[in-house]
C-alpha cells in the first residue's frame, strides 16, 4: 500500500486526470472524442508506467535519497534554530532556484507518510489489528 501512496505522490495530477478521462470516455457521444479521449490516456498510462517502473530501481531511490537527506538535514536544523532560542544557528533560506524540487521532495516525504498513516488507521479500524 505504501508503494501506491508513494506512486501517487511522484506522478502528481497523472492517477486523478486519468481517472477524469476515463468517466469522459465513457460519457462521450461520438467515436471521434472516444479516440481523442483513448489517445489521451494512452499517452498518461505510459507515463505512469514508466514512473512506476523507475521507482522499483535501486539508483531512483539513490538518487532520491541524495537529494532528500541535505534537504532534510537543512529541515532539522531550521527547526532546532526555530525551537530553541537560545541557539542561533544563523541558517540560510534556500535559493529560490532550489526552491521548487525542495517543495516537491518535502510533498513526496510528508504527503506519503500522511497517506500511510491514514491507511494504517483505517485499515486497523475495520480489521481488527491495532
Amino acid at each position: 500500500m505504501i508503494w501506491a501512496t508513494i506512486i501517487r505522490v511522484i506522478t502528481g495530477n497523472v492517477v486523478p486526470t486519468l481517472e477524469r478521462l476515463y468517466v469522459k470516455r465513457m460519457e462521450a457521444d461520438n467515436d471521434k472524442d472516444k479516440r481523442r479521449f483513448d489517445e489521451r490516456i494512452k499517452v498518461l498510462e505510459a507515463k505512469r508506467d514508466l514512473i512506476s517502473q523507475g521507482m522499483q530501481t535501486r539508483i531512483f531511490w539513490f538518487v532520491w535519497g541524495l537529494f532528500a537527506v541535505p534537504l532534510g538535514c537543512w529541515w532539522a536544523l531550521v527547526m532546532i534554530d526555530t525551537m530553541v532560542p537560545f541557539i542561533h544557528l544563523g541558517i540560510p533560506d534556500l535559493p529560490e532556484t532550489i526552491r521548487p524540487w525542495a517543495n516537491t521532495i518535502f510533498n513526496s516525504i510528508f504527503i506519503s507518510g500522511v497517506g500511510l498513516s491514514a491507511v494504517t488507521v483505517v485499515a486497523s479500524r475495520f480489521g481488527g489489528r491495532r
